[in-house]
């Protein structure tokens, strides 16, 4: 684990930090380097067994399918032009050969792939794949790791120090979102409320089903949607319903937001019901969705799914108990959707737990408990693959599966709060130089100021807050040779008016 820049920044009432993270080299001192898995295999960070100050990668291989992996997206690609060679450190607790593949894809040419095998008992051992071996060039966007492929035998593996050679670059900087816009605590008694909450009970498809082969009603009663103890309770039932005209064997509820936002942190304590067959989530839909029956879709609706675009901020499947989910699902993938990333935790349904999104224009991050498991980032965005710069709405619902236990009768899914905060308004300039210019950005010489206002004075500040300049008598440019290179903030002031630029010195 390194420490390659200070992470806060504190510059009046703004807050935020800088990231290098999803970009060589990797060390996991950071909570967005994140590896994504796919067939059974899990990943999660954890102290080193040989440095517990030291953050590492843990990948577990499961013994339910042969063909398993894990991934993760870079905002800088790796460049085998610049250096063919990575290097990673391996440790592993049993004294068997192992097998450690890494897959370069998604870049200018076909994925490449290269095996090393190593015995690495209770010690670490440096890696090395050289690509020149094989002809790699050209830039991958995507990193994969495949240990022990083929094989069914689980096993628990330690990564640490994932370097291709190039220096990390910091990357704009994320907001803090730390002011409550919107909330509901569910301390009344009795129905939902109705000021916040909607209903949905028009099935989707044809009047008469819901996706997933989804097998209950929706109602709008509080038998199955109610407040009590101080929580929102979703109840999934076992009984026989008629609506739209189709009767069903099984009542739940699924609760459309009054609110939608773009941007900020959601924040859900919830439990999960229990029992194979129950599926629920806690997700957003566009607002512009044009789904029958939704609460926006009359005034709002004019893109239908999955173009519209939907966060699942968590889900979770009977038959897998304790094991959630996070996805996205757009037009570049949806349905079976590759973007998505979750974990085991323990007592989902018995233990309440905090889910959270943290969403902004760069990325989302997902994260249980305070611990993440699952970032979203693509490296190019475009409509298809981030439909995500307009307003979601949240869905809360409790589905029945056809695969629901013979002996269901009836399980809840409780909601102690859900809290969505974006950044304090009175960090954000009142007044400010709409004309404002700055250039050239970046720069190492000179930033020039242009405004049809008469600039007072202006000041640079550093990743750390730190002043590092002051000037003033109406300046029109600020030199800034021998200034180091990075991030940092322009305050500009004119009258009353001030603005804030962020600035890259390189």
């Amino acid at each position: 684990m390194k420490n390659y820049y200070s992470n806060l920044i504190t510059f009046f009432l703004f807050v935020c930090h800088i990231a290098v993270a999803q970009q060589m080299p990797l060390d996991f001192s950071d909570s967005s380097q994140i590896f994504s898995v796919w067939g059974g295999s899990s990943f999660s960070t954890r102290p080193s067994p040989t440095d517990s100050n030291n953050t590492i990668g843990q990948f577990f291989h499961s013994a339910s399918a042969a063909e398993q992996g894990f991934y993760i997206d870079l905002i800088r690609p790796i460049d085998l032009d610049s250096n063919s060679t990575i290097t990673l450190a391996f440790y592993a607790e049993d004294p068997q050969q192992h097998t450690v593949g890494l897959k370069l894809e998604q870049g200018d040419n076909a994925p490449i792939q290269l095996n090393l095998n190593v015995t690495s008992q209770n010690s670490w051992t440096t890696l090395t794949y050289d690509f020149s071996t094989i002809g790699g060039n050209g830039n991958y966007n995507r990193l994969t790791i495949l240990i022990d492929i083929g094989s069914s035998t689980p096993g628990a593996f330690f990564i640490d120090n994932i370097d291709d050679g190039s220096i990390p670059i910091a990357s704009p900087p994320d907001p803090i979102y730390n002011y409550l816009v919107w909330s509901d605590e569910f301390d009344g008694t009795g129905g939902i409320n109705t000021s916040n909450w909607f209903h949905q009970t028009i099935p989707i498809i044809n009047g008469q089903d819901w996706a997933n082969g989804e097998i209950q009603h929706y109602t709008d009663r509080n038998i199955n949607a109610y407040m009590e103890n101080g929580s929102l309770k979703i109840l999934a039932k076992k009984e026989t319903y008629t609506n739209q005209g189709v009767t069903k064997q099984y009542t739940s509820a699924r609760l459309n937001s009054k609110f939608a936002f773009t941007y900020g942190k959601v924040e859900i304590r919830a439990k999960m019901p229990y029992g194979i067959g129950t599926f629920p989530a806690l997700w957003m839909l566009g607002q512009n969705i044009t789904e029958t029956g939704g609460y926006w879709a009359a005034t709002h609706g004019t893109t239908g799914w999955p173009d519209c675009g939907e966060i699942d901020i968590i889900e979770h499947w009977g038959e897998n108990q304790d094991f959630v989910q996070s996805a996205l699902h757009n037009r570049s993938s949806f349905g079976g959707t590759v973007n998505k990333g979750g974990r085991l935790i323990s007592n989902a349904s018995t233990e309440f737990h905090i889910y959270t999104l943290d969403w902004n224009s760069n990325k989302m991050t997902f994260s249980v408990d305070g611990i993440v498991h699952y970032v979203y980032n693509p490296v190019t965005k475009t409509i298809q693959n981030w439909p995500y710069n307009a307003p979601q709405y949240l869905l809360f619902n409790v589905a029945i599966l056809p695969n629901i236990a013979s002996n269901f009768t009836e399980s809840a899914m409780e909601i102690d709060y859900v809290r969505v905060y974006q950044t304090n308004p009175l960090s954000i300039d009142k007044k400010v130089l709409n004309d404002l210019k700055v250039y050239p950005n970046p720069s190492h010489t000179i930033i020039n100021i242009s405004s049809q206002s008469v600039i007072d004075k202006v000041k640079l500040y550093d990743s750390t807050g730190k002043l590092i300049l002051t000037k003033d008598k109406k300046p029109k440019d600020v030199n800034i040779m021998g200034i180091r290179s990075g991030f940092y903030l322009l305050k500009i002031y004119s009258g009353e008016a001030i603005s804030t630029k962020k600035v890259v010195i390189n």
